[in-house]
């Protein structure tokens, strides 16, 4: 990071993705190299956006992460392809092995692994199924990030970006809720 005289302040933000067809399997956007990488995993993607478009749930979490101290941030979702209604059915159909397989690699890269999939992994058995995979794939290989729940900060309940909005960002890592990560 630089500042100029006239005091405009310079930050590189360096973005790459992952994605094979239709599937999106993660975003990364990286401003220092020197502090913590973070990983947030939602739900599914949404219509036909690019991996690069910023939503509101891309940008509620890369600007958390920046005002906590992270160095950068992986956003990916359990479900890779674009659903257009939230069902079973269509969730059934969203998912990949290569999707959980990169959010696995992904994860390996960082320091903190936040799951901020709200409700959803409690109203759909079949987004439960593929935390419950993913939850597996992270332990089989052995991935030494810090894994935490993102949870509201009144009822502890697990919680999505987008239903924080203002708030506090808890996190529930091992039944220990914390501020931090």
């Amino acid at each position: 990071m630089s500042v100029s005289k006239n005091s405009l302040l310079e930050q590189k933000v360096i973005i790459t993705a992952k994605q094979k067809g239709p599937e999106q399997f993660w975003t990364k956007w990286s401003w220092n190299e020197d502090a913590s990488l973070w990983m947030v995993v939602c739900n599914y993607v949404i219509g036909e956006a690019t991996p690069f478009a910023l939503d509101t749930t891309k940008l509620l979490i890369i600007n958390h992460a920046r005002s906590a101290g992270a160095g950068g941030v992986i956003v990916g979702n359990l479900f890779s392809k674009p659903i257009k209604t939230v069902s079973d059915a269509e969730l059934a159909k969203a998912g990949s092995n290569d999707g959980l397989k990169e959010l696995v690699e992904a994860a390996k890269t960082a320091q903190a692994v936040i799951i901020g999939t709200g409700s959803l992994t409690t109203t759909s058995k079949i987004a439960k199924k593929r935390l419950d995979q993913f939850a597996t794939k992270l332990a089989t290989d052995k991935v030494t990030a810090n894994v935490s729940t993102l949870v509201n900060d009144d009822t502890y309940k697990p919680a999505h970006p987008l239903s924080l909005q203002g708030k506090k960002w808890m996190y529930n890592t091992n039944g220990k809720v914390s501020d931090k990560v």
